[in-house]
């Protein structure tokens, strides 16, 4: 399939950005507009600037405020050819640039196509000391343009593959939290040591020394190339528990000057990366940079061992020595004194983490393998060669005569009321009839009211605020319908019901969650201001919710085969169905399969904290 190729500047315009002055701070307190540096391009979809600057310090500098959907590349430095995607309106400095939305791509499509770009981005730097490219180089940048049909097929697939990735990622991650807890449960903090086990040299565990690597210079050509795996610091670092790769090998030569340390040797880094460890899965030689630990057998157990660096970890990298570089030397980690449990309970954790490492190697295998589908499947989509026919897509998006958003020429009060616009239509996203109105609209209404007031004799407004205007006239006229203009300034926010049920849907599918869990989520996600979680404890007693509290008869009515009175009844739930069940967190009565923010929360409480009512969504929503 041959697709277009064009230059970004022949279908939609490019901005960079500014810094209001630094020493004026009349332009950086209490700002209110979101202003980004080139490390926010790290989030991927940008969602939260690292910084804000007022409207005078919009006006005294080049920053250009741009509009969602803008897709952001990194100019300078390390982040040089770093994407992103912005969802908010934001401006940023200049080692930013914006390519704005246009009616010739779908930004998603191209996000996704400059993230395969990126080395090649960074090896086209120019400069010394501070590597960087251009805005010019970016709008010059050719990219491939097929239909816009095609491009959001591309980019649903890849955004698919990519939440994928990221699931696997969250589960080898909560395997990991887990085994922390069960360390923590069966052993206390040893930093603390709070279970008062006998506290000895870790001397007293086994023995201590370090690699051999005499020879210098270390990467001397016959040293290398040989049969003996040779392990270096970097990948003790990145190892985890178990070490199972390597990427060098000593010759015969090399070995004579070195150590083959037997399999089942823990390592400990003493330099750059201090006090990482992690468990040979073969005999390897290391160099002197690396401690080798050997448990003695009738003392301690190597994965105990292993567990307890990562508390101390911290405390050596603060006692160790500075010379060029910070590192141990071998007294100090043989005087290391730490807790000594009984060895049996050593051995029950072991076997606890071994059982769990063949499921986090799972795992690790299935995020191989969504990896390499990834790189696969972006490198033939770009090139025109995946067949596209079958990916069902968001009909929605298909808008033809999608207009292309330039805030850049636009003054800084328009902007405002089409935010504000934007703000209160999603209130009322999938909203029919209005029956109550929360006093934050009102304000927001207000706001409105006054800046619509200046644009009145503007001869030809934006597209988008004129958009803006017929919003709000079909919300202000629903409005008028209800009967109702205010509310008691201290009447309780109401619930977008439609959209909440949405985003719990996105959120907790083939997950459980709790009240504290899901009044969490709303206060991070900003959905809606509610009233404190109320404890597990208190729904065992009484599982009957209050209907004057909104979100507990928002998830009350959503819940199945639940005993409802006639007016309860009558308030049945539209938008979302849930089941609910109690857990036994003592006995496990069933799996709970949590988000990982939700464990979080409820990781270092004991089996009774952790019990309580969990709700799922019905298999039918």
């Amino acid at each position: 399939m041959k697709w277009s190729k064009e230059q970004i500047s022949s279908f939609t315009q490019v901005v960079t950005g500014g810094t209001p002055a630094t020493d004026k701070r009349e332009y950086w307190d209490k700002g209110t507009i979101p202003w980004l540096n080139s490390g926010d391009l790290n989030q991927g979809t940008v969602t939260k600037p690292s910084n804000f600057i007022t409207e005078e310090g919009y006006k005294n500098s080049s920053t250009k405020l741009m509009p969602p959907d803008t897709v952001l590349v990194a100019l300078t430095g390390s982040t040089t050819g770093l994407s992103a995607i912005l969802k908010i309106e934001a401006c940023a400095n200049q080692s930013v640039t914006g390519i704005l939305p246009s009616n010739k791509h779908y930004p998603e499509f191209l996000y996704y196509f400059f993230k395969t770009q990126r080395q090649k981005i960074f090896n086209a730097t120019w400069g010394g000391a501070q590597p960087h490219i251009n805005q010019k180089y970016v709008k010059d940048y050719i990219v491939p343009l097929p239909p816009i049909v095609d491009q959001i097929r591309i980019a649903t697939i890849l955004s698919k593959a990519e939440a994928l990735i990221e699931q696997c990622k969250e589960s080898i991650d909560l395997i990991d939290e887990l085994l922390k807890n069960t360390f923590l449960k069966m052993f206390g903090d040893p930093i603390t040591n709070k279970k008062d086990w006998q506290k000895v040299p870790l001397s007293s565990l086994g023995s201590l020394d370090r690699g051999v690597s005499k020879h210098r210079p270390r990467n001397a050509p016959e040293l290398l190339g040989g049969i003996y795996p040779l392990v270096q610091t970097s990948e003790v670092t990145n190892a985890g528990l178990y070490i199972r790769s390597y990427t060098q090998t000593y010759s015969e030569v090399g070995l004579k000057q070195s150590k083959l340390w037997k399999k089942g040797t823990m390592l400990i880094t003493i330099a750059a990366n201090i006090a990482r460890t992690g468990i040979l899965t073969f005999d390897a030689c290391f160099p002197d940079s690396i401690v080798g630990f050997i448990s003695d057998k009738k003392e301690s157990n190597n994965i105990y061992v292993h567990f307890l660096f990562s508390f101390f970890q911290d405390i050596l990298e603060k006692n160790a020595p500075q010379s060029a570089q910070k590192n141990l030397n071998l007294a100090l980690l043989r005087s290391l004194i730490v807790p000594k449990p009984p060895l049996k309970l050593q051995n029950q954790f072991a076997a606890i983490v071994e059982k769990t490492e063949v499921l986090k190697a799972q795992f690790q295998n299935s995020l191989t393998d969504l990896e390499n589908l990834y790189a696969s499947l972006s490198q033939l989509a770009f090139k025109g060669e995946l067949d596209l026919s079958a990916v069902e897509i968001d009909e929605t998006l298909l808008v033809e005569d999608k207009k292309q958003v330039s805030t850049v020429s636009m003054p800084l009060d328009i902007q405002k009321a089409i935010e504000i616009s934007n703000k209160i239509n999603k209130q009322f996203e999938g909203i029919n009839r209005i029956t109550k109105i929360p006093s934050a609209l009102i304000k927001q209404l207000e706001q409105w009211n006054k800046l619509e007031d200046q644009f009145k004799h503007i001869p030809k407004l934006p597209e988008a605020l004129l958009q803006a205007r017929n919003n709000m006239e079909r919300i202000q006229e629903a409005i008028n319908k209800a009967g109702t203009t205010k509310l008691p300034a201290d009447e309780e926010t109401g619930f977008n019901w439609a959209v909440l049920a949405n985003r719990i849907k996105e959120r907790y599918k083939n997950r459980h969650f709790n009240f504290e869990m899901l009044h969490s989520f709303i206060q991070k996600d900003k959905l809606v201001e509610v009233i404190p979680y109320y404890a597990s404890e208190e729904l065992k007693t009484n599982p009957r919710l209050n209907d004057t509290e909104d979100l507990k008869s928002f998830i009350q009515t959503a819940i199945q085969n639940i005993e409802m009175d006639e007016k309860q009844q009558r308030q049945t739930n539209p938008f979302l169905r849930l089941t609910q069940s109690f857990y036994n967190a003592e006995k496990e009565n069933f799996t709970l399969s949590l988000h990982k923010e939700d464990f979080k929360l409820i990781k270092d409480r004991t089996a009774r904290q952790r019990s309580g009512i969990y709700f799922s969504l019905a298999t039918e929503v």
